[in-house]
């Protein structure tokens, strides 16, 4: 496990979720969550596509995917 992560579920407590994750490899991340208060599960999956995007999908009650573009300052 290299996450484990608490969302609070915009304010609301009843839609919070716990969720742990695993780095595959340094460019593929999965992670799991379980709501606290109702029996709702999201899988997530991020892939680095470059130096700078990211693309992340998840599926659960509410499905989707997404496009990251990445600025690092230094």
């Amino acid at each position: 496990m290299d996450v484990l992560e608490v969302q609070a579920g915009n304010g609301d407590v009843t839609s919070s979720m716990v969720t742990i994750g695993k780095y595959l490899n340094p460019k593929l991340y999965v992670g799991f969550g379980h709501a606290l208060f109702n029996n709702s599960n999201e899988l997530r999956v991020r892939y680095r596509l470059g130096s700078a995007w990211e693309f992340e999908s998840n599926v659960g009650l509410e499905s989707g995917a997404d496009l990251y573009y990445r600025i690092e300052f230094d």
